[in-house]
């Protein structure tokens, strides 16, 4: 721990960094996850799949098109 920055490599080799205000996990397939009090993003391990919820909407981005939803 750096301040407070955290990095933690798991021992499946994914990875998770922490700050005061973020989480972020990058899986051992390469797909990366992030979670902040007010949004939640992820990105598959190719880039073809995008998603960001937040409290009020969901955001999502496929090989088939996009959705954006209010909750």
């Amino acid at each position: 721990k750096v301040g407070d920055v955290s990095i933690r490599i798991n021992q499946d080799g994914s990875i998770t960094r922490e700050d005061g205000d973020s989480t972020t996990w990058v899986e051992a397939d390469g797909g990366v996850l992030k979670k902040t009090e007010f949004v939640e993003a992820s990105m598959s391990r190719d880039g073809a799949e995008l998603t960001r919820r937040t409290a009020d909407n969901l955001t999502a981005i496929t090989e088939r098109g996009m959705v954006s939803k209010d909750r």
